[in-house]
């Protein structure tokens, strides 16, 4: 019997190869949907906090996000914030490279000049 599975380099094994869609809070959810309903073999997230949380909130947003991208079903990672989230995209960035070798991406909505 042949198992047809990705071989992640942390000796996890997934069945699906998906580039995830990560919003770092709920103001960049819709644009996350949009992106992965434009392009093939992505996933999104969609979430209703990361802003103005209190800090016990943002360390547990931050620790489901990154779970979401540990996932052996994702091959790699883009992440996209707004800009003045409590949960910055590139913090979230920064805590998955950590874990991880998956490729990750990460920008603000706001820095790029908006959607």
């Amino acid at each position: 019997m042949e198992f047809l599975g990705y071989k992640r380099s942390d000796g996890s094994v997934g069945v699906r190869n998906h580039v995830l869609i990560l919003p770092s809070c709920a103001c960049a959810s819709e644009t996350c949907r949009v992106v992965a309903s434009q392009v093939r073999g992505t996933k999104n997230v969609i979430i209703n906090v990361g802003c103005s949380d209190v800090a016990a909130n943002t360390e547990l947003t931050q620790r489901v996000l990154t779970g979401f991208a540990l996932n052996a079903n994702v091959y790699g990672v883009i992440i996209i914030g707004l800009g003045c989230e409590t949960v910055g995209h590139r913090q979230i960035a920064d805590k998955i490279r950590a874990l991880t070798d998956k490729p990750v991406v990460s920008f603000g909505i706001q820095e790029e000049g908006g959607t």
